[in-house]
């Protein structure tokens, strides 16, 4: 006995999950950055039409599915299921109302299946940095970064800070800065334990020399982790105060 399957029933029913699927593209994850972001810079498109300011594409993206996928549902099942298909807007509000509740389980839940570096939350809500200049004249920056491993193991990472223009207009500083052992002058590697929520006091120095007195704070820095395999960026909103 062969299995028949109704083609227009399956394409109506894909056009539903691009319908959710356009929805969950433009929520935060945990970490505050909408999962179409992340997914637009893994193929290298642009998230931003000036950097992190101006229009916002992964918006435009999930209009765009919301718009084909119900488009394809209407056409494909208004015959079948037209009840159904009359539900879909309160279907959507719905959507919109439960997801917050439950996105954090959701995400926890994927990433516990995670291994090594993406396994690895970064939290910039409690992280911070106070920066100022050594003997030397060379600015330092002194963090206090948080970190979620959800995986069963332990996980060894290095950590690049991405000061994005960090700094007085005199003293950007532009270069991702690695976080170096002192001892050896090679990149320091950390240990986050298992199913833990870490805290780590790393320093960042960096060869940009000031003149003039140079201290102040920032929250929500960038950063990127690594190991010998993979990294993972954290792309975040920082603000910074001068002293």
């Amino acid at each position: 006995m062969k299995l028949r399957i109704n083609k227009k029933k399956t394409l109506g029913m894909l056009f539903v999950a691009l319908i959710i699927f356009s929805m969950i593209f433009s929520l935060a994850t945990t970490n505050s950055v909408p999962l179409g972001d992340i997914i637009l810079k893994r193929l290298g498109l642009k998230t931003w039409s000036n950097g992190t300011e101006g229009f916002h594409y992964t918006v435009l993206y999930s209009i765009a599915m919301l718009i084909i996928g119900y488009n394809g549902a209407y056409h494909y099942l208004h015959d079948i299921y037209p009840k159904f298909i009359k539900r879909i807007p309160l279907l959507l509000v719905i959507l919109l109302l439960i997801f917050p509740s439950i996105q954090s389980s959701i995400d926890k839940t994927a990433k516990s299946f995670s291994k090594g570096v993406n396994a690895i939350d970064y939290r910039k809500d409690i992280s911070y940095c106070n920066f100022t200049k050594d003997s030397s004249g060379n600015v330092v920056l002194n963090t206090h970064l948080q970190f979620k491993n959800y995986s069963n193991k332990d996980v060894k990472i290095y950590i690049k800070l991405v000061p994005d223009n960090l700094g007085p207009e005199n003293s950007i500083i532009k270069d991702p800065v690695v976080a170096l052992d002192i001892r050896s002058n090679a990149p320091r590697e950390f240990l986050i334990h298992a199913k833990s929520l870490q805290g780590l006091d790393v320093q960042f120095k960096t060869n940009l020399q000031t003149t003039t007195s140079y201290q102040g704070s920032a929250q929500g820095l960038n950063l990127i982790i690594y190991d010998n395999n993979q990294e993972k960026s954290f792309t975040t909103d920082y603000q910074y105060n001068l002293q």
